[in-house]
């Protein structure tokens, strides 16, 4: 079964916000660290991360990057009108690995960098 991560998009200002920019929001997710552990290998060890406030979508260059996935983890892409973007692991290794979500509303984009426990 695949791996579920809900995004949650944050207001951290008071409305109205005349310029909203990257500081006015910040993301959450439901695991973080994301644990693998009891996951398959390969085929069907599938991470989803899918955006559950309206209005907001991944951005389109680098929607999930994980940092130097070596040949641990593989980019399936993004689904669902941009609101599902899916990676899947190839193998435990034990290791750490330190990922950045981009979002965006069509006005700003924000980034943050939770983490995935591969094993």
């Amino acid at each position: 079964m695949p791996k579920q991560v809900r995004i949650t998009i944050n207001t951290n200002a008071p409305a109205p916000l005349a310029t909203p920019g990257p500081a006015a929001f910040s993301i959450s997710v439901d695991e973080d660290p994301i644990q693998m552990l009891g996951q398959p290998q390969g085929n069907g060890a599938f991470i989803h991360w899918d955006i559950q406030t309206s209005g907001w979508t991944f951005a389109p260059a680098n929607a999930i990057e994980i940092h130097n996935p070596g040949n641990k983890f593989t980019d399936k892409g993004g689904a669902n009108q941009g609101r599902r973007h899916t990676w899947q692991r190839e193998q435990a290794d034990g290791a750490q690995y330190k990922y950045t979500i981009r979002v965006t509303n069509g006005t700003v984009t924000v980034a943050w960098d939770p983490w995935i426990v591969n094993r």
